[in-house]
């Protein structure tokens, strides 16, 4: 019985650890060369010529790059496949040695997976260049089963021999294709030149690049190829016949048209969505500034005096008006946001002065839950500098949100202090139980997000935090001489 012979690797690297790595990984199944260096790996050649070559880069010697090179250059090397290793991620590099003739590219650590696949690749390559003369008849029942579009070309682009694809591609019957000339014949007269120039433009290796061109079937209909090309070579180096493979992105092309389309409609749908809330942002702010100002008139008694249930009522209507305003506010902000038009003027700003003015303005939310605010906050604060109108509905919403938090008739701090270059702000009081099973931060959390990112738009801080039955909201927001422009 005889046993199959083993291809020989030629491994060449400087690192003796790298070749005895490389001789672990593959040893078993493959007779291994070595050398250390490029001289090494022509002497090596010399002796015995092995059937692929595992080549590094860097070498004291002679470089990666210039051993490829001369290896191409030789007859009897010329088609021994080069897989170089490298450590170097330089696009560069890769293309440096695809010019010199490398076959494939492997980085430092090597996979050895992919080793063996490329390997078992390369080799089959080698194989098939080798007996393409002997087993012509084979090759042609193989690529007949290909799923891509397979032409064999002479040097004057006639078609010598064209898969089964080609044939329903081309919209011929078998064997109709040979001796056309696929140029003259499929291509469109505003392509010819584009695609003699991309054939005429080659070194001798596997051309890497491919090149999308139309061609015209024999029924008539139009479709888009993606061609790609390596040749075949006479033993005096000049090119015998011209291998084609081609995929039809015809459907995929249009399918990549209309989702482009459709994206563009989404894209101009969204706009005029974003207008339309905007706009509409905007027209509900205007009545609704007469009708939180009466509705509050109206329940302080100042247009009358109002018995207990018209009161009731009328705390009512300020309630709901603003929650409201609170959510017409919020939509304003997120389509100001996700229109990019949000602007933030800088001042100064007397931050115990605006948060009294706040409560003052949701003192009916207040007395609608009997809570009491206890206010803590020492004079000669230093001014904070920001926005005076965005920074008033934070401290508005995150007030309200620690009333709706707070049982009846409790207290809630609010105090201020100095701390570290910022006015700390905190509003705190023990919470509701339904609060306890649904946080705060879950029950208001696109709220508190726009609340967050217009305090960190004046480079301060938002927390809030909920523990042992009670709710702490704390804002840090720097003061004038360390806060810089906004």
């Amino acid at each position: 019985m005889t046993t199959q012979k083993q291809a020989s690797i030629l491994v060449v690297d400087d690192e003796p650890v790298n070749v005895e790595l490389m001789e672990a990984i593959l040893g078993e199944d493959y007779n291994i060369q070595k050398a250390y260096s490029g001289t090494d790996a022509f002497q090596a050649i010399e002796s015995e010529k092995p059937d692929l070559i595992l080549l590094d880069i860097m070498m004291p010697d002679i470089s990666g790059h210039e051993v490829c090179a001369r290896l191409r250059q030789e007859e009897d090397t010329k088609i021994i496949p080069v897989v170089m290793i490298t450590a170097l991620q330089d696009k560069n590099e890769k293309i440096k040695g695809l010019e010199n003739g490398a076959d494939d590219f492997l980085t430092k650590p090597v996979n050895a997976v992919a080793l063996r696949a490329r390997i078992r690749t390369l080799l089959k390559v080698k194989k098939l260049q080798e007996d393409i003369y002997q087993e012509r008849n084979l090759a042609r029942k193989y690529i007949d089963v290909i799923g891509s579009v397979m032409l064999i070309l002479d040097k004057d682009l006639n078609i010598q021999l064209a898969n089964q694809k080609s044939n329903r591609v081309f919209g011929s019957d078998p064997g109709k294709l040979n001796g056309l000339n696929l140029v003259d014949t499929f291509i469109p007269e505003n392509e010819k030149d584009k695609i003699r120039a991309w054939m005429s433009d080659f070194s001798g290796k596997m051309k890497s690049e491919f090149i999308e061109t139309f061609i015209t079937s024999k029924d008539g209909e139009k479709k888009l190829l993606r061609w790609r090309m390596a040749t075949l070579h006479e033993n005096t180096g000049e090119i015998k016949e011209i291998v084609l493979s081609a995929e039809d992105i015809t459907a995929q092309k249009d399918t990549e048209k209309r989702l482009l389309e459709a994206n563009r409609e989404l894209e101009t749908i969204d706009q005029i969505k974003n207008d339309f809330i905007a706009n509409m942002s905007h027209e509900l702010r205007t009545p609704l500034i007469p009708i939180k100002g009466f509705s509050e008139l109206l329940y302080q008694e100042r247009l009358g005096d109002l018995n207990e249930k018209q009161k009731s009522i009328a705390g009512s209507i300020a309630r709901n008006t603003y929650i409201l305003q609170k959510l017409i506010e919020s939509l304003f902000y997120i389509t100001n946001d996700i229109r990019k038009t949000i602007k933030y003027s800088s001042s100064p700003l007397d931050i115990k002065k605006i948060v009294r003015n706040t409560i003052d303005d949701i003192s009916v939310h207040f007395e609608k839950k009997q809570l009491t605010p206890v206010f803590e906050m020492p004079d000669g604060l230093p001014p904070v500098r920001g926005n005076r109108p965005y920074l008033e509905r934070v401290l508005m919403h995150l007030l309200d949100d620690i009333i709706d938090a707070s049982p009846h008739d409790t207290s809630i701090s609010i105090s201020a202090s100095r701390q570290q270059g910022n006015i700390i702000i905190r509003m705190e009081n023990q919470m509701e139980p339904m609060y306890m099973l649904v946080p705060l931060r879950q029950k208001d959390m696109a709220g508190i997000s726009i609340c967050k990112g217009i305090i960190e738009a004046h480079n301060g801080e938002l927390s809030v935090n909920e523990e042992n039955g009670f709710c702490q909201i704390t804002v840090a927001l720097p003061y004038q001489q360390n806060s810089g422009a906004l």
